[in-house]
């Protein structure tokens, strides 16, 4: 294996987990948003059905799900994961004409870079406004 397939197939290591952590996190945000509303719809009804009033706590926990939605949007942790992925099986499909169809070096470097400045454009941002730019007039 040359340098230049050690080097891609590392990058792509490091995005193939770099994608499922983003992936576990929105898992996690949405396992955490239901857990808190049935938490809270449960809690609501044991202290109505008891004609208790209501405690700080369960007003905190039933504003959980805004939070996690208010993450989800901002962080858009499955848009990144979906990313970390598409880059990986564009580097993977660089490191296989790299090694299989012996496609010269600078070929593959050319195509590498023009990935990273495609894909660097595409990371989501943060907040609602989307990663993508409009087309430019040439």
């Amino acid at each position: 294996m040359t340098e230049l397939q050690s080097e891609l197939a590392a990058k792509a290591k490091r995005l193939k987990w770099k994608g499922k952590r983003s992936y576990l996190f929105a898992y996690l945000i949405y396992s955490a948003a239901a857990a808190a509303s049935g938490t809270a719809t449960i809690w609501t009804a044991a202290l109505a059905f008891n004609k208790q009033p209501p405690s700080i706590w369960l007003v905190i926990v039933a504003s959980l799900p805004a939070v996690a939605v208010i993450l989800s949007e901002t962080l858009k942790p499955e848009l990144k994961g979906r990313w970390c992925y598409e880059k990986r099986a564009a580097l993977e499909a660089l490191l296989r004409k790299s090694r299989y169809a012996n496609a010269p070096d600078n070929d593959i470097v050319e195509k590498w870079n023009d990935i990273e400045v495609k894909m660097e454009r595409e990371w989501p941002r943060f907040g609602p406004v989307s990663a993508r730019r409009p087309a430019t007039r040439q």
